[in-house]
């Protein structure tokens, strides 16, 4: 049982050590007057302008994909390099 335990806690740890590409996405199709959204984020310290998005295909859908670690974050969508309340 103690093997085990030591397995699983060296699984956890090696998890929480690893990046995961996170995908984020927002909808603005019910948005206008903006050139660029931004996911902004306790991952990048709230930067307005660190992580801009992209919509390569047109459809008003941005996309950004980031390498996280396990963990949790907060995080929330701005445009024009503004970070909104």
């Amino acid at each position: 049982m103690i093997r085990s335990k030591l397995i699983l806690l060296a699984l956890m740890a090696s998890l929480n050590s690893l990046a995961f590409n996170v995908t984020f996405r927002v909808d603005m199709n019910n948005v206008s007057g903006f050139n660029t959204p931004e996911v902004n984020g306790s991952f990048n310290n709230w930067c307005g302008n660190c992580t801009a998005m992209a919509d390569p295909d047109g459809d008003q859908v941005w996309t950004a994909t980031i390498p996280l670690n396990a963990g949790y974050y907060e995080y929330k969508f701005s445009y024009d390099n503004c970070v909104r309340p």
